[in-house]
């Protein structure tokens, strides 16, 4: 600080305005550079918020929604042996899978976590076996062994089911969980930019008073100098 002034006491009044002025400049962008960044941070964690976390946690609602429809609606097809009503349960059926594997698409088409991947394969397993199980009991169905397609959908199937229910859940959680870790962070870096920014400003307050009072005393100085002549 010593040689600071000392370096600025050597100085004409004019260089001292502009290494003045000009200092604060220099402050000001940094400050605006500080704001502007922690801005962007947030809305990027705002964006991913929004764009995966929160539409992920709807997305996998009406993924759960639309499993539970099909499994509703094959239970009453096994239990029934009236072709008209089989018919009718498989078009429900066909209606809620249709539903399921569109909403799990979208689900897919969003932004993926690094550690997601395997979160979804193994949906997809889950998915897969309960396939093949509400397979079975439409095949026995159509056969007219209804105890037998009972007997499937209340064992295999409903096995099948639950593990898929419950994976869909552990995906809920994911999202959950991202959703309020992309909160947290967000507010940590609204936290930290709003420290960056006061510290930017005291130090301008802090320089602009040295300056001012500096300037001051060499223009008085040379004011009183000529005075003097």
């Amino acid at each position: 600080m010593k040689n600071f002034i000392s370096i600025f006491d050597r100085m004409t009044v004019a260089r001292r305005l502009y290494a003045s002025f000009g200092l604060l400049l220099i402050l000001s962008a940094l400050l605006g550079a500080v704001m502007l960044l922690g801005q962007a941070n947030m809305n990027s964690q705002a964006e991913m918020l929004s764009s995966k976390w929160v539409t992920g946690v709807g997305e996998l609602s009406k993924l759960r929604m639309s499993a539970m429809s099909l499994r509703e609606f094959e239970i009453k097809y096994s239990r029934v042996s009236d072709k008209s009503y089989q018919a009718e349960y498989i078009d429900k059926m066909d209606e809620a899978l249709g539903q399921f594997l569109k909403t799990f698409k979208a689900y897919q088409g969003l932004p993926l976590a690094p550690d997601e991947p395997p979160l979804i394969a193994e949906l997809e397993k889950t998915w897969q076996a309960y396939q093949q199980a509400r397979g079975k009991v439409i095949s026995l169905g159509q056969t007219g062994k209804q105890v037998d397609a009972a007997d499937v959908s209340d064992g295999l199937a409903s096995m099948a089911f639950d593990e898929l229910a419950n994976q869909i859940d552990v995906l809920l959680q994911f999202n959950f969980k991202g959703a309020d870790d992309a909160g947290e962070l967000a507010q940590s870096i609204y936290t930290q930019s709003r420290w960056q920014g006061i510290g930017v400003y005291l130090a301008m307050l802090v320089l602009s008073l040295t300056l001012s009072y500096l300037l001051v005393k060499s223009i008085t100085s040379v004011s009183y100098t000529h005075l003097t002549l």
